[in-house]
């Protein structure tokens, strides 16, 4: 709690130091922004790095191949995604699983050191997964012809990652608000005609590409890393091959009241080495009603001796823990409680209990008796034998507690053994589980717990201990870029694979609807539909189990609804709302050879200020959208000064330029003299604010 305390004073001075510097304009002088507390870092100095990288047919061949081919595992991995997240949903409903620690608050963000699932080493892993993941969209956009504008860093006290700024006109064809209002100050000041430079689009296919190349390094690292880790698998043996294991322990029972945690080792008993469970047994039954001193390997891998005082006679066997979900736990049944009797037979220990449960069937009911009170329960299928699931741990001592061996060999076995489980499912949602499963099942760190259980062989040995630090770190490296990339290739915006789904989406339309504008009006609203189900359905897997024991399935279905109507309306209104075009009467006079004056009236209709004063339809100064200062005249595509050449209603000091605001209204008439208009001239009157040309015509 003190280095949490700690933590958060040096965060909230940092914070502090950080607006101060932005708010005086310090930061931006270093081409820094600021949101919040988390810095960018801008800088084009990377950009000799791109070139080099990709310059060359071959490398350039070598990129789009790789891109390629890694946009065939982000189609396979946003199925995979998209099942894996309605999947859950669905048992969310079904189920109605109890809170775990999973889904407490912290757990929810895979922040390393906040997150207790999620050691500090994981840091390298994040940092190094957002920087192949925008280096590689960097790399692609190079090769594809898009312009890099910057790359940087991410800070927040630290860095914590990195990114690369594309052309967003280029990347998708549009074009960014701040870019169009710096060049229209820019022409504004210079007041002469300038050409505006018409940008490539990427092809959709091209597009595609730079967006599938970060999850794809993503993928190449985690597999890189996973091998690596596998190597050290291979290079390290267990001291021995099993030792007592506290698996589980009961509440306010002796062994809980003398501090022994799950997941503790247990090395000694009386100062005597234990190496199995018969010897653990041997050691502390005929000294479980007197006390006895047990070393233990606690979770920070530290040796400590634990005095436990004599354990007094209880008439049953201890529940040292009760599985979430399944029938105990539903019942009422709690870790503390002893079972005394179930149906017409009297448990006293261990032995008895599973005698009973041998003999169960799936679907039976039975009377459980404990210490507290009755309970009535349906016995559900064993997750791993053919009799009735109870949902319990009992304890296998008076302690109270429930020690197992730990198979320090089998252990290791089974976590060599992981690349053989992908070839399927299963396997892939295992190594997607694998840090939050308990052992002797997942993984997390092997420092400093399990590094007392193993030693390092062969070549491997001059390292050392610290070959377990490498293992947890190659591990997480390995871990967060899958995880990462595999998050990414959700089909929902403003993930990669959001915008992939709309490209294929895009291709599929195009042989049946001819109108691109519609087709792509139609992709993007199935796109936002999707991602507004995948939302909800990720909104379920946290919040679920919370709300479902408050309001249940039909109040938390009605809450969904309700969520899913609120964002499907933002999402159609996002997906087909267009720039509304005035409906104004524009004339111009003049247009003719012989004439050097152009007179542009309007004659009724909406006023643009109707038309693009609304921000949500276009509008980028609220009520003062809509003026005269953002109507460009151009002459065969070029810009034509105003300056001195133009009156608005006989005011010749109307003065078109930057912060002026004169509003369009009905009747105003613009006079641009000292023109030079020759046959076959076009003229363009175009609102800047949206890129519309209001009205076209040819000097005749």
């Amino acid at each position: 709690m003190y280095y949490l305390t700690l933590g958060l004073y040096i965060f909230l001075i940092y914070w502090f130091i950080v607006m101060i510097l932005d708010k005086r304009g310090i930061l931006e002088r270093f081409n820094i922004s600021a949101s919040g507390p988390l810095l960018m870092i801008r800088t084009t100095r990377g950009k000799r790095l791109l070139e080099r990288l990709s310059e060359g047919e071959l490398r350039k061949g070598f990129w789009r191949s790789y891109a390629n081919i890694g946009t065939i595992f982000v189609i396979i991995s946003m199925v995979f995604m998209f099942v894996l997240v309605a999947f859950g949903a669905y048992l969310t409903f079904t189920l109605q699983p109890a809170p775990t620690r999973l889904h407490e608050p912290r757990n929810v963000l895979l922040l390393p050191g906040l997150n207790e699932f999620i050691p500090l080493c994981a840091w390298v892993g994040f940092v190094i997964a957002l920087v192949v993941h925008e280096l590689s969209h960097a790399i692609l956009g190079v090769v594809e012809g898009i312009k890099v504008k910057s790359m940087g860093l991410l800070v927040a006290v630290i860095p914590i990652g990195a990114f690369a700024e594309l052309d967003s006109e280029q990347l998708f064809g549009k074009k960014e608000k701040k870019e169009q209002k710096k060049n229209e100050l820019e022409h504004d000041k210079k007041l002469k005609p300038v050409k505006e430079e018409k940008k490539r689009v990427a092809t959709a296919r091209e597009r595609t590409r730079i967006l599938s190349a970060g999850v794809t390094s993503n993928f190449v690292v985690a597999l890189i890393a996973f091998l690596l880790f596998l190597a050290i698998l291979f290079s390290i043996q267990p001291v021995m091959d099993n030792t007592p294991f506290v698996y589980a322990v009961a509440k306010d029972s002796p062994a809980d009241k003398a501090g022994i945690k799950p997941e503790m080792l247990i090395t000694k008993v009386d100062g005597t080495t234990t190496r199995t469970i018969a010897a653990y047994n041997n050691g502390t039954e005929e000294k479980a009603a007197g006390g006895m001193i047990l070393t233990v390997l606690d979770e920070s891998g530290a040796e400590r001796e634990i005095i436990l005082e004599g354990a007094h006679e209880r008439e049953g066997v201890w529940i040292s823990d009760v599985v979430d979900g399944f029938p105990a736990a539903n019942a009422g049944i709690k870790s503390g409680m002893s079972i005394i009797k179930m149906n017409n037979m009297s448990i006293h220990g261990y032995d008895d209990f599973q005698n009973f449960m041998n003999l169960t069937v799936p679907g039976q009911v039975i009377e459980v008796r404990t210490n507290a009170t009755t309970f009535s329960v349906e016995l559900e299928k064993s997750p791993y034998y053919e009799f009735g699931f109870l949902g319990v741990v009992v304890a296998n001592n008076r302690l109270g507690m429930s020690v197992a061996e730990f198979p320090a060999k089998g252990y290791l076995e089974h976590l060599r053994s992981t690349p053989r489980t992908l070839i399927s499912p299963r396997g892939w949602l295992m190594l997607t589980g694998m840090p939050f499963s308990p052992l002797p099942y997942g993984f997390s760190t092997f420092s400093p717990f399990l590094s007392h259980l193993y030693e390092p062989v062969g070549a491997a040995s001059f390292l050392g201990g610290s070959i377990f630090a490498i293992a947890d770190v190659l591990f997480w490296i390995g871990w967060i870029n899958f995880y990462v990339g595999l998050f990414n290739c959700l089909p929902m915006v403003p993930f990669d694979g959001g915008y992939v789904f709309r490209e294929m989406l895009n291709s599929i339309l195009r042989p049946g609807i001819k109108d691109k504008r519609k087709r792509e009006m139609i992709s993007k609203a199935i796109t936002y539909a999707i991602g507004i189900l995948i939302f909800s359905a990720i909104v379920v897997l946290i919040a679920g189990p919370y709300i479902l024991r408050e309001i249940g399935v039909f109040g938390l279905i009605a809450a969904m609804v309700l969520i899913v109507a609120a964002l499907a309306t933002l999402a159609y209104r996002i997906a087909v709302s267009v720039q509304k075009a005035p409906s104004s009467v524009l004339i111009i006079n003049g247009a003719n050879a012989n004439s050097d004056t152009l007179r542009i009236s309007h004659h009724g209709g909406d006023t643009i200020a109707d038309a693009f004063g609304n921000p949500e339809t276009g509008g980028g100064r609220g009520q003062s959208a809509g003026d005269w200062n953002y109507l460009e005249v151009r002459q065969n595509g070029e810009l034509c000064a105003l300056s001195d050449k133009s009156r608005l209603n006989g005011d010749a000091n109307w003065n078109p330029g930057p912060n002026r605001y004169t509003q369009f209204a009905m009747g105003d008439e613009l006079e641009i003299s000292r023109l030079s208009l020759n046959t076959g001239d076009s003229i363009e009157i175009v609102y800047t604010q949206t890129g519309d040309v209001l009205l076209q015509t040819t000097v005749t």
